[in-house]
């Protein structure tokens, strides 16, 4: 009976939407990408060969909105970078709230004691040799990373870049400066941009040169003194 309702739900999708739901979808795919990802809608079509046309449509309500097959596309697309959702929610608003880098972390941040700390870093640098570590300066990344926190990754370079696309990522810049943000693709061929996770700090580092990208592994936040 269960399935039955569901394949009932869905039907709609073939039939004239009531308007107010096409819009809760097409709001639901906007915030997706812009808390999930970071990526503006051009970037996002070259990431997941989706059409900027029909990007626009799904995220604009236009002509239906989007469909179960569009919905089914984008949630592969989402998970595929780490952010877990359902078909219901994204058509329906039904279900569990998507769960990603942007939202609840899929990162572990441990809370430890500040003495300890570089300790630990020195053990993930004795375990990874190509590894980089950070200290976050400032709120650009809020919710998810404070300033204060210290974090880690291991260096990937050239071709194998793209696959940290939309992730928070360190970056060095082929002028040798270390950054942290959401990695994007830039709108010049082979240059990156760095968006930001806190949405009151809109400036975005555009069009970078970059040399190597660490995606973020590894979090350490100092422990409240009460």
């Amino acid at each position: 009976m269960q399935e039955l309702s569901t394949a009932r739900i869905f039907m709609t999708d073939k039939g004239h939407e009531d308007t107010n739901l096409v819009q809760e979808r097409a709001e639901r795919v906007r915030q997706l990408r812009r808390r999930h990802l970071g990526l503006s809608r051009p970037q996002f079509s070259v990431m997941s060969d989706i059409p900027a046309d029909t990007l626009r449509n799904w995220e604009q309500g236009r002509y239906g909105g989007l469909t179960e097959k569009g919905a089914r596309k984008l949630v592969a697309v989402f998970q595929k970078r780490g952010v877990q959702l359902s078909v219901e929610w994204l058509l329906y608003g039904i279900g569990r709230s998507p769960i990603g880098l942007l939202g609840t972390s899929v990162l572990n941040v441990l809370v430890s004691d500040e003495k300890l700390i570089p300790q630990e870093l020195d053990f993930f640098h004795q375990l990874n040799p190509d590894a980089v570590d950070y200290c976050v300066v400032d709120d650009r990344m809020l919710p998810c990373f404070l300033p204060g926190d210290y974090i880690a990754g291991r260096w990937i370079h050239e071709k194998n870049i793209n696959k940290a696309l939309g992730k928070p990522c360190i970056v060095k810049t082929i002028e040798g400066f270390i950054l942290f943000g959401l990695l994007a693709l830039g709108m010049q061929k082979n240059r990156y941009n760095l968006h930001n996770s806190n949405t009151s700090v809109p400036d975005s580092l555009n069009d970078l040169k970059v040399y190597s990208v660490a995606p973020v592994l590894w979090v350490r936040r100092k422990a409240a003194i009460d």
